[in-house]
């Protein structure tokens, strides 16, 4: 009658459909619902729970019938983390299509079934105000109610008054700020979607050295004061969330104060130049940004981000052109980490980006599939030549090289 996989229909290839083994079930059952063995759950790493296997329920198939749901396998669900008010939400073995005959467990809140989708409640998680793992949860099953002697079970009980309040929790520990060259956009691009911030990700010492971000742990965006937390592999649909502003609204002005007394003019800000991108080309069929520009007289800063089709071959690589003469490294070339966005590893031969002393920009050692590519680094020009006194006068001039 069902499976690990989910499917309602019996292994009679051909005898009978799924609509009309429900119809039996549901002659037998009286059309009634209910548990036969509960579920026993615990709380796993983080917001995951586990439910174990041997659970046994008939369910609601949503269209008038009622189906026989367990599993022999244990099964881990994740639920969402406390919010600013407690909330009970639902456990529950949910039929996603009675004609394709697949069902799924998942932590839902009150009132899903309002749609008429059929399934039926395993049992209960009790979410505390800002609870960050299962463990400060909980978890309830819902009892046997399902009498396989034909007796029908009478109405739950009244719940039992409420707990004590426990100890405060923390919701979120920020560890950084983005927003001079990143946008919320770039938090879903390998390796910031699963929790490393390689450095200089934001522009120079921005971080100063690779962050490894923990699961709930935040960013602020700096442009808008949103707050953005890390949710990893909670099931939310997206590795990083929006949770907010991290501040109110803004409360009145208070008085001025008399002003202070004028300090010395300070020396004249030096400009920085734009970005580049003369010389260098997408791969066909690829899109993004390919970029350079002067941040020091000595030091260049690229940055590549670029998606496109996967890369196929052993240790393929990709050419981006030739860098202007201004901006090549000067000895010897220059190799900077690559990240690519399926993430293989290949010990021994981790991929790069190669600036040659000639300008040929080239990332390396890739791993297919490889359809997409990141890399922000900063590179060294080498020593230059002397200058003209005119030259020096200007801000951040291009550099001249020896013969």
């Amino acid at each position: 009658m069902t499976t690990p996989s989910g499917l309602l229909r019996w292994g009679q290839a051909g005898k009978y459909t799924a609509w009309d083994d429900r119809q039996v079930i549901t002659a037998l059952a009286g059309g009634r619902t209910g548990i036969i063995h509960p579920v026993s759950m615990a709380p796993a790493a983080g917001l995951a729970i586990t439910v174990d296997a041997g659970w046994l329920a008939v369910a609601d198939a949503g269209d008038g019938s009622v189906a026989v749901i367990t599993s022999p396998v244990a099964i881990q669900v994740r639920v969402a983390p406390g919010g600013a008010a407690a909330r009970e939400d639902e456990l529950v073995a949910q039929i996603i299509d009675a004609e394709a005959a697949q069902w799924a467990i998942a932590v839902l809140p009150p009132g899903w079934s309002a749609g008429g989708q059929g399934g039926i409640v395993l049992g209960w998680v009790h979410v505390p105000p800002g609870a960050a793992s299962a463990s400060e949860m909980d978890l309830t099953a819902r009892a046997q109610d399902f009498s396989t002697g034909g007796a029908i079970p009478g109405p739950p009980g009244p719940r039992g008054p409420e707990g004590p309040q426990g100890p405060s929790g923390q919701s979120t520990q920020i560890v950084g700020s983005f927003g001079a060259i990143r946008t919320p956009a770039d938090l879903l691009v390998p390796p910031v979607s699963e929790g490393q911030i390689p450095a200089d990700w934001d522009g120079p010492g921005r971080p100063a050295t690779d962050v490894y971000v923990q699961q709930g742990w935040s960013l602020i965006y700096t442009p808008t004061g949103e707050l953005w937390t890390f949710a990893s592999n909670l099931g939310t649909g997206a590795p990083w969330i929006n949770v907010g502003l991290v501040a109110g609204a803004p409360g009145p002005p208070g008085p001025q104060g008399p002003p202070g007394p004028q300090g010395p003019q300070g020396p004249p800000a030096a400009e920085m130049p734009p970005w580049q991108n003369a010389g260098l080309t997408l791969p066909p069929g690829w899109t993004g940004r390919l970029r350079y520009r002067l941040i020091t007289a000595d030091f260049v800063y690229i940055d590549i981000a670029i998606v496109g089709p996967a890369v196929t071959g052993t240790r393929p690589s990709l050419n981006f052109g030739t860098i202007p003469e201004d901006y090549r490294p000067s000895g010897v070339a220059v190799n900077l980490p690559l990240v690519q966005r399926s993430n293989n590893r290949v010990a021994g031969a981790d991929p790069v980006l190669q600036i040659g002393t000639g300008g040929a920009v080239t990332a390396f050692y890739l791993e297919p599939p490889a359809d997409g590519v990141n890399c922000h680094g900063i590179y060294p020009l080498g020593v230059a030549s002397e200058r003209e006194e005119d030259e020096i006068a200007q801000p951040m001039p291009a550099k001249r090289r020896r013969p």
